[in-house]
């Protein structure tokens, strides 16, 4: 992957490219341990005769790099007096190395040098899955469908949000994964009407919908899941709306075959929901990529992207019921050559905890 970065620098006559996205550098350094931004901020310098990582000791003493790249050592005083960036050495660093015209692929505020934004062909690739890539993705699926499982044993009746909440998150732990891959959400009854519910006090009652949102990373591979469900009893206006719902994931996933434009994949979920009198109820996008690269693919009325085979992102469609209740499914879907498969395709259904 190195020498397609290097075949972009001479291509467009550049001193130098610059990657600063983490997982970005995690790919191009072959390193599969799961950070976060926190964790770690390095910056990549890729000229054509030296790859050079700019960062903090902390950053740097996290990573295991290949011989072909060289660390510059941010002190920590120079780390504190930047304002925890490395933005003003990376400027002196350029200018000191005569590298004036840089390319970038995501816009740094650099002065003094003449910037050439770039298509990041980085970002395809970790949206691409086949052979050991397609393994880690399976093997994270498989520890979601785990913490799940393992979650149905402990909910009860008259148990807090943040309770379930704070067991799921134990649970992605004890279970394998390296880290959550987002804040995991929690909501019942009314709380799920919100399309993002902060997790509170509120206590399960019967008949509550009930959402659980979470994901996890498990060597730099994400996965994520969301399901909805009516605890111990079943209305039917939540069935109803659950039914429109389950349906119109069903009719991304069929729709899903490479060489679909996502605006129309987008469309055959939205239309669905839309026709049944839900449209003012469906806020947001169809899906978009998996944690941690979710920018690389977006299912929406307005992008243009071509769906392809061997990527994989997730659907979510969803309606809120303001007062009431909300109803949201995300499956991970994977791209073959023929169409669409569910790589979450377990734990379903509205009335799952009705007969638990």
């Amino acid at each position: 992957m190195i020498n397609i970065i290097q075949d972009i620098l001479k291509e467009n006559r550049l001193d130098a490219v610059i990657v600063n996205n983490l997982y970005d550098i995690l790919y191009l350094l072959d390193i599969k341990s799961s950070f976060n931004f926190v964790e770690a901020s390095p910056i990549l310098i890729i000229t054509k005769d030296k790859n050079i990582i700019l960062g903090d000791s902390f950053s740097l003493s996290k990573l295991t790099l290949p011989d072909w790249v060289k660390k510059k050592e941010i002190t920590i005083k120079e780390f504190l007096d930047n304002h925890f960036s490395h933005i003003p050495t990376l400027s002196r660093f350029l200018k000191s190395s005569n590298l004036s015209t840089i390319g970038l692929f995501e816009d740094i505020p650099l002065e003094g040098v003449e910037i050439t934004m770039l298509d990041n062909p980085i970002e395809k690739r970790l949206n691409t899955y086949t052979g050991e890539r397609l393994e880690r993705l399976k093997g994270a699926v498989s520890i979601v469908k785990k913490v799940l499982e393992n979650t149905f044993p402990k909910i009860k009746e008259g148990m807090r949000e943040i309770d379930l909440r704070n067991i799921i998150d134990a649970l992605i732990y004890d279970i394998g994964a390296d880290k959550r891959a987002f804040p995991t959400k929690v909501g019942f009854g009314k709380n799920t009407a919100h399309p993002s519910p902060v997790s509170n006090a509120k206590m399960l009652e019967i008949g509550d919908v009930l959402l659980i949102d979470f994901g996890i990373i498990k060597d730099g591979i994400g996965a994520e899941i969301i399901r909805s469900y009516a605890f111990k009893k079943l209305n039917s206006e939540v069935e109803k709306v659950a039914e429109v719902i389950t349906t119109s994931m069903e009719r991304g996933i069929n729709f899903t075959k490479p060489g679909r434009l996502t605006s129309k994949l987008d469309e055959a979920v939205r239309n669905y929901i839309q026709e049944n009198g839900y449209a003012e109820n469906f806020f947001g996008i169809s899906g978009e990529g998996l944690t941690p690269r979710k920018s690389a693919i977006s299912i929406s009325p307005y992008d243009r992207g071509i769906l392809k085979p061997n990527t994989a992102f997730v659907l979510q469609p969803a309606a809120y019921i303001p007062n009431q209740f909300g109803i949201k499914i995300k499956n991970i879907i994977y791209i073959t050559d023929t169409g669409g498969i569910n790589l979450t395709d377990f734990y379903q259904g509205i009335d799952y905890l009705c007969s638990s």
